[in-house]
């Protein structure tokens, strides 16, 4: 078995600027040359304006760059894991929706979609208690290190 379809975000839209307490208003750029965070900012919003436009695919692969500059960068993650829900790839979902959770608990949206994950595969009969770990990570991916 494979992680299960998730249906939660199906209607939902990105906004770079709606956002709940405790997260920032614009995602923070940690790299050093400005010229660098600019590329990465700019992808950024290039990435959100695709995906809330419907074109998936281009958002999934500007937001994977600008998550690889940017690996603890918990807006441009949970852009990044809508891309991939609304682009059919439900375990790189699952997994930058994770990390986003692990990096900040406190992100209200990506907490939400985390637990709908999970209600979803338990409900299914994806993860049992007494279940291997083996048939555990078929369902929901290797564990997190930190």
């Amino acid at each position: 078995m494979t992680l299960l379809e998730h249906p939660v975000a199906a209607q939902e839209t990105v906004n770079p600027a709606a956002t709940q307490e405790k997260e920032p208003t614009k995602p923070e750029f940690e790299i050093g040359e400005t010229s660098q965070a600019g590329d990465a900012r700019q992808q950024y919003i290039d990435g959100v304006k695709a995906l809330n436009a419907g074109d998936f695919q281009t958002a999934q692969s500007l937001l994977e760059k600008t998550v690889q500059a940017q690996p603890r960068n918990v807006q441009v993650r949970f852009a990044l894991a809508m891309a991939c829900l609304k682009n059919d790839k439900t375990g790189k979902a699952w997994f930058h929706l994770r990390r986003v959770v692990l990096l900040n608990p406190r992100h209200q949206r990506a907490v939400r979609h985390f637990l709908s994950f999970w209600q979803t595969i338990e409900r299914r009969g994806g993860v049992n208690v007494g279940q291997r770990a083996e048939e555990v990570r078929a369902v929901a991916g290797q564990p997190d290190r930190g």
